[in-house]
């Protein structure tokens, strides 16, 4: 048995509750899904059940608890102890607020019980009041667990920063790889548009073609934010505007659930539009050399078709 396994075993033989409030992060609830499985702990997850749930249908979670922190009576008691403890740190409200970059009426707020933390603000708030997230939710200070020796959290540390470095390594690699495919593709359309002109022209649906692919592909590739900000999944947002880029899909709410998705489908549409719209009107160009009009129907079909119809497919999960 490795020291990870060790581990494991002792967390299962000594079961403590963890809150984690980051439930808008799929990372979290399929870490959360593990730790079910494995027994090591009971999970507490703060959100909307109904909403973690809808958005997570492949994510077993049934034996986790869900706290809707707008309606749940664990609420009361957190209110309560909020107070005591931010008096027993030595804080002033307006301390408080300060330390988390907000107004001293937010903090008084939730004091008073006329609002509650936004679940972002969960765990800086319980770090500044020297408690876990655990213990702050539910109220309860929790006893210290046995000590690890030396060795176990270098081990612990190491295996952490591990899976970090290689998760950053993957996600380096995926971009890396659409990169290259970008460049071919666009090599490969601009080699065809070449040949088209050789031929006598390259016609104005191919060079529309190949531009916008060109256009949304170095976006989508190179420059797109791959994670939304918080409040995406927390309101019901259809736009998504960076700098001079946006993109709108009414009746679909953009949320990091469908986001990656929505990604994937738009570095597909641009790697094939490059070479596509180029081929095609070749090859139009040489058996249908009068029937302009087919060439601009096929650009709509694969413009709506081929981006737009899939990113409202995947945006409704």
């Amino acid at each position: 048995m490795n020291i990870i396994d060790r581990l494991k075993q002792r967390a299962k033989e000594n079961k403590k509750t963890i809150v984690l409030p980051e439930t808008m992060d799929i990372r979290v609830l399929e870490a959360a899904e593990i730790v079910l499985k494995e027994e090591i702990a009971n999970i507490i997850l703060v959100g909307d059940p109904q909403k973690i749930k809808e958005q997570n249908p492949n994510l077993n979670l049934d034996n986790a608890r869900i706290i809707n922190p707008n309606t749940d009576e664990l609420t009361e008691k957190f209110i309560n102890d909020l107070y005591e403890l931010r008096k027993e740190k030595g804080y002033t409200q307006k301390e408080l607020a300060s330390r988390l970059f907000i107004s001293d009426k937010a903090v008084s707020k939730w004091e008073t019980g006329a609002s509650i933390p936004d679940t972002s603000l969960l765990i800086p708030l319980a770090e500044l009041l020297g408690v876990s997230v655990t213990e702050l939710l539910l109220s309860k200070r929790q006893e210290a667990a046995p000590l690890l020796d030396t060795a176990e959290v270098e081990t612990v540390v190491k295996t952490a920063i591990r899976y970090s470095e290689e998760n950053a390594e993957r996600a380096y690699i995926t971009k890396s790889l659409w990169g290259i495919l970008y460049i071919l593709s666009a090599v490969l359309g601009f080699l065809t548009l070449f040949l088209s002109y050789l031929h006598g022209y390259p016609s104005e649906m191919s060079i529309t073609g190949f531009c916008m692919g060109a256009a949304f592909g170095a976006y989508f590739v190179f420059f797109i934010r791959t994670k939304l900000p918080q409040y995406y999944d927390e309101n019901r947002i259809n736009t998504y505007t960076d700098g001079f880029f946006q993109l709108s899909l009414p009746g679909i709410s953009l949320n990091n659930a469908n986001w990656r998705f929505i990604i994937l489908s738009g570095r597909i549409w641009s790697v094939l539009a490059m070479v596509l719209f180029p081929a095609l009107s070749l090859f139009l160009h040489q058996f249908y050399p009068a029937q302009v009009w087919i060439e601009w129907i096929l650009f709509l079909v694969l413009t709506l078709g081929g981006l737009f119809i899939p990113m409202y497919v995947v945006g409704k999960r």
